[in-house]
């Protein structure tokens, strides 16, 4: 049986309330021990020192602290909630902190990092000033110090990244665990995970042992740049639009007879380049997949209608033999 046992008010001084947590008809029990700022529940009868407190330290405002020694250190912090052992221990003057869970938040110190939020074992245990960071997870973001404005969500993610990693997206299992580039977008489980460079997009569910593998193995990789003619956006797959069986490299798929569209459209503004470009091997005799025969004397198989400038109906004729 668990009830309240006693409650002895004192004015002026301590409240207590003990629990009795047995069946029999003696006094001990768990003891909560409050005043109008403090609340201490100590965790049995003995004589340990492990309890939980429901305060914030000396001279702090308005914060919520439950946990062995969490929030124990501010001085001068406000509008912070520290929720489990050691969490946001370190804190003396930062505020807007949110952190649940062991040694969350644990480093974080002075007011120079506010508004960071860390869930889970470890999360951001690192950090020292950072600020405005959100970490989701065991470990996630326990490689930051100082880093900023970063969006971290899954077991491990980030977790030995560059102390300084700022305004990066991590979402999956240790994705982005390594990274040491800022402005980055890593989703999937060990996505990003070796990266080194800025303004990265990496989509992918595999660990690929190293930078270049997972860059060029990625179903979605990008580099995201200031001046929007010097972005890429990859994949070392297949690409299909209309469909998601594809039967080629790329492959377009008019897959409605009334669109009233093309399957492909190609316009180019830049007057000195070509619409396409091929690149393979050649040989006269047409084994290659580009032939130099300049003979012509092959049978005509047909033709493909095509639209130039606007202006339908102009065909592109096609030969039986490369010759």
């Amino acid at each position: 049986m668990v009830g309240i046992y006693k409650h002895i008010p004192q004015v002026g001084g301590t409240s207590e309330i003990t629990i009795q947590t047995d069946t029999g008809t003696d006094p001990v029990g768990d003891t909560f021990t409050f005043t109008s700022a403090y609340m201490e529940i100590d965790g049995d009868s003995g004589t340990d020192t492990v309890t939980w407190a429901f305060d914030g330290g000396s001279g702090d405002t308005t914060n919520t602290v439950l946990g062995t020694t969490a929030g124990d250190s501010m001085t001068s912090a406000e509008n912070n909630t520290f929720i489990g052992h050691d969490c946001g221990t370190a804190v003396t003057s930062g505020s807007y902190h949110t952190a649940v869970g062991y040694e969350a938040l644990k480093a974080q110190t002075t007011s120079a990092g506010t508004g960071n939020t860390a869930m889970g074992w470890s999360a951001l245990g690192s950090m020292t000033t950072g600020y405005a960071n959100v970490a989701i997870g065991v470990r996630a973001g326990n490689g930051l110090t100082t880093g900023l404005n970063n969006m971290i969500m899954g077991n491990d993610a980030m977790r030995t990244c560059g102390t300084s990693v700022s305004r990066t997206v991590a979402v999956g299992p240790s994705a982005g665990s390594n990274n040491t580039g800022n402005d980055c977008v890593f989703f999937g489980n060990t996505a990003g995970k070796y990266n080194t460079a800025n303004q990265k997009l990496i989509v992918d569910v595999a660990d690929r042992g190293n930078e270049s593998n997972s860059n060029n193995g990625a179903i979605i990789y990008g580099e995201m740049q200031s001046t929007e003619t010097d972005q890429i956006l990859a994949t070392a797959g297949k690409f299909m639009a209309g469909g998601i069986s594809p039967s080629g490299k790329i492959h377009a798929y008019q897959n409605v007879s009334t669109a009233a569209i093309p399957a492909l459209y190609l316009e180019q503004d830049d007057i000195n380049e070509a619409f396409i470009e091929f690149e393979g091997t050649s040989a006269a005799d047409g084994s290659r997949s580009i032939s130099t025969d300049t003979t012509e004397d092959s049978a005509k198989y047909g033709a493909i209608r095509v639209t130039i400038n606007g202006v339908g109906d102009k065909w592109i004729r096609l030969y039986d033999d490369h010759s």
